[in-house]
């Protein structure tokens, strides 16, 4: 039964180990994308690279800055017509916790318990930015408090 609970952690700390990897940072982008990467300008590439944008960035550019958009949005006005990437703030993707209890009685009998927990949702504080994309690039940069 002993080796039966070692399997059952192993495979719980492998599985936060995978989950891990998942979650995705510039750096991650840039790796699966490094051709598309190399062909920017240095000065695109440094900002991208800390997961920063401007204004001139393409949908790429961006995409691989930040990620994926939460949402997306369109918007008309008497001078344009524009697509919004919004960007809800977040906590890390990835969390977890670990807790272990040792219990006794007044008696024989004595137990111990462990446990781990996974959390791989994002919590949303409110929107963080919205990117504004006209004819193409990015035409404004709109950031909000949470």
């Amino acid at each position: 039964m002993h080796s039966f609970a070692q399997a059952r952690m192993a495979f719980l700390v492998a599985t936060l180990v995978g989950l891990a990897g998942c979650a995705s940072t510039p750096d991650a982008r840039i790796a699966a994308d490094r051709e598309l990467f190399d062909q920017w300008p240095q000065e695109v590439q440094e900002r991208v690279a800390v997961g920063e944008v401007e204004i001139g960035f393409t949908p790429d550019q961006v995409r691989m800055a930040l990620g994926d958009p939460d949402r997306i949005s369109r918007r008309t006005s008497a001078m344009d017509e524009a697509e919004v990437w919004i960007y809800e703030q977040k906590r890390s993707p990835i969390s977890f916790s670990v807790g272990v209890g040792v219990g006794t009685s007044t008696g024989r009998h004595s137990s111990v318990g462990s446990g781990v927990s996974v959390g791989t949702g994002r919590i949303r504080y409110g929107e963080a930015a919205r990117v504004v994309f006209i004819d193409g690039e990015v035409g404004s940069i709109e950031k909000t408090r949470g």
